[in-house]
């Protein structure tokens, strides 16, 4: 599967990936807003991609997010209940700040609107995430209520 977005492109993750996923996500801010995604080191990164690129892309969707040949980002959607995804981002750091995921999330979002039934995107955004709780709102995340340390925000895609 690929989106385009723009001068970005969204596909499927694939176990080629490995070392420029490692690159994007071994760091720090990764490791503390979505330590899921956080390859402690490389063994660890295959151990993910082997996973990541058995996304059905129906009930769960690891998207690279490239420009050019560059991995520089993922979006990690995962059916909850019904018809909703829980949905998790990153952006290498050489690459924050430019509108990156706002692109990339609305282009998921259309294919998302276009080619299924799905209702909602639910996120859940650590309080101390400036960046990002900043960046949902560009693409019409609603705040739903605090729990714990995150925000809980629903984008409706219908």
């Amino acid at each position: 599967m690929v989106i385009q977005a723009g001068e970005y492109k969204l596909r499927s993750f694939n176990e080629n990936d490995i070392l420029s996923f490692y690159s994007a996500a071994h760091e720090e801010l990764v490791k503390k807003y979505v330590p899921y995604a956080y390859p402690k080191d490389i063994e660890e990164a295959k151990e993910l991609a082997f996973y990541y690129s058995r996304g059905d892309l129906k009930n769960d969707f690891y998207l690279v997010i490239q420009k050019e040949s560059i991995l520089i980002g993922m979006i990690i959607a995962v059916r909850t209940i019904g018809n909703t995804l829980d949905v998790s981002a990153f952006i290498s750091k050489d690459f924050r700040g430019k509108g990156i995921m706002t692109i990339a999330m609305n282009s998921f979002i259309k294919w998302l609107h276009d080619n299924t039934d799905y209702e909602v995107l639910l996120m859940n955004i650590n309080k101390e995430n400036i960046a990002s709780n900043h960046q949902i709102k560009k693409i019409g995340g609603d705040f739903k209520k605090i729990h714990g340390s995150d925000n809980i925000y629903e984008v409706s895609i219908r």
